[in-house]
């Protein structure tokens, strides 16, 4: 996404349902910014929360947040071509750029992000974690670049069981009946290696809880993810 559309990035709210068991809005209170932190933000693309901006200011009383956003440092061919059709990128590499964003209130932002310092200060490294819930886009190839509409997006949702330097394991996740997010494990399909020069098929992080004692137990192991970053298809396949 180019730096200029950012910096007047309007900020729409999308309707979506509450969760059940973890209350996510919890963990983008007020009182959770603090200057220094990067976050993953909502796009106005395809309303998932790709954009990643450094927080360099808050402010209480009221509440402001000064936000300088990343820019991914494209390394691939195909890295390029998709910020040419201002389509996010949710993996690699990616610079601090000078330019600042002022926010009043925190319906933008979604997760905080944990990152790698790499080379010069401006710049960091953001890949999926071990533990972490991410969609990945079903129909990627080295040639496809996705729309900047989720209309026709195919997507899988899966835990990440493994990451190294070379690869990402991704554990398969299913929509569990009768819930409005809750996911659990699907054995059957085994695990998905995702080498490191294909991390463009990651379209999303999800934030998650996992359920243990709800339901007398019942959903031990199952996952119940925030509904505001889960694709429409699983909210409403019931």
């Amino acid at each position: 996404m180019a730096l200029d559309n950012k910096t007047n990035i309007e900020l729409i709210s999308y309707v979506c349902p509450d969760s059940e068991f973890y209350n996510f809005e919890q963990d983008r209170s007020h009182d959770k910014f603090e200057a220094g932190q990067i976050w993953a933000l909502y796009s106005d693309t395809d309303k998932f929360p790709n954009f990643y901006g450094w927080v360099s200011k808050v402010e209480m009383e009221p509440f402001n947040v000064d936000l300088a956003w990343l820019e991914a440092c494209p390394q691939r061919a195909q890295e390029k071509l998709w910020l040419e059709h201002d389509v996010p990128v949710s993996c690699g590499t990616f610079e601090i750029q000078n330019m600042q964003t002022k926010f009043n209130e925190n319906c933008a932002f979604s997760h905080l992000i944990e990152t790698k310092q790499i080379g010069a200060k401006c710049k960091v490294q953001i890949h999926p974690k071990i533990g972490e819930v991410w969609a990945i886009y079903k129909n990627w190839s080295n040639k496809w670049v996705p729309s900047r509409s989720t209309r026709g997006t195919k997507y899988a949702i899966g835990k990440i069981v493994d990451s190294t330097e070379a690869f990402t394991l991704f554990g398969y996740l299913t929509k569990v009946d009768g819930y409005i997010s809750v996911f659990k494990p699907v054995v059957r399909r085994g695990i998905l290696k995702i080498p490191v020069k294909e991390s463009l098929r990651f379209s999303h992080r999800i934030p998650s809880f996992c359920l243990t004692k709800e339901k007398g137990g019942k959903l031990h192991d199952c996952y119940e993810l925030d509904p505001a970053a889960v694709p429409d298809v699983f909210l409403h396949n019931d």
